[in-house]
């Protein structure tokens, strides 16, 4: 089954991901808009504690889930190109925004993440494609590395 409770051990759901992802994205976020950029550069809320770095640390583990997360969305998805275009059109929209929290206005020297994660996407579907037609002109190597008993 593809429940997640049905399996031994400590497990995690693709929405649990999410939420830890974006929780700990949150948390890098108000630390470098707030803290390091922001509405909140006094002494007094940080007096040399290095509390914007810590919130810094809690929000790298953000990406690396993202990543995960990608390419399990590669492998499921039925439309690569509408998952592309939603990934874009994400990207187009919280550039904006994103801008604004660290920049103080449109700044195109830096672009959020969903650009990365999209360049990810596009990348794992080039490798994909290569992969498959490579297997494709070489079909017999595919029938010798078959386990005894598959083959006819």
């Amino acid at each position: 089954q593809n429940n997640t409770l049905s399996r031994p051990g400590f497990s995690l759901s693709g929405t649990a991901l999410k939420r830890i992802a974006c929780l700990s994205m949150l948390v890098d976020h108000l630390g470098a808009s707030l803290l390091e950029n922001g509405l909140f550069r006094c002494s007094a809320i940080d007096p040399g504690w290095g509390l914007d770095q810590l919130l810094r640390l809690v929000g790298r583990l953000a990406f690396p889930i993202y990543c995960f997360l990608l390419v399990e969305g590669f492998l499921h998805t039925h439309d690569l190109k509408k998952y592309a275009l939603r990934m874009l059109g994400f990207a187009l929209i919280s550039e904006w925004p994103f801008d604004w929290a660290f920049f103080s206005g449109v700044y195109w020297g830096h672009q959020n993440v969903y650009f990365t994660l999209l360049l990810g996407l596009l990348l794992h579907r080039d490798v994909a494609h290569q992969q498959l037609r490579a297997a494709g002109q070489d079909g017999n190597q595919n029938q010798s590395n078959a386990r005894p008993g598959e083959r006819e």
